[in-house]
């Protein structure tokens, strides 16, 4: 039996702020295809790919903070489960 943290991904230790990690997982594709394509627009215009990466960052921090419970209480909540699992 897999538990949750075998499950899930390594988180990348190189990763700027997690913008791409965060849409990748919300939307269920390889953020490393999000991160190439913001490296070349980055070549292209560096001013409005920033501007964009900052917007993107507020939307993914709001939408984390609107719709998914705290990270304490997701974690207590596990280790009910499994408490519960094991005896």
């Amino acid at each position: 039996m897999q538990t949750p943290e075998t499950q899930r991904p390594v988180a990348k230790k190189a990763s700027l702020l997690g913008i791409c990690q965060a849409i990748g997982d919300d939307f269920g594709f390889n953020p490393d295809f999000l991160r190439v394509a913001l490296a070349l627009l980055l070549l292209v215009d560096p001013q409005i790919t920033v501007i964009g990466y900052a917007l993107a960052g507020v939307v993914v921090l709001t939408s984390r903070l609107v719709t998914r419970p705290w990270r304490f209480q997701r974690s207590s909540v596990r280790m009910e489960e499994r408490s519960l699992v094991d005896a």
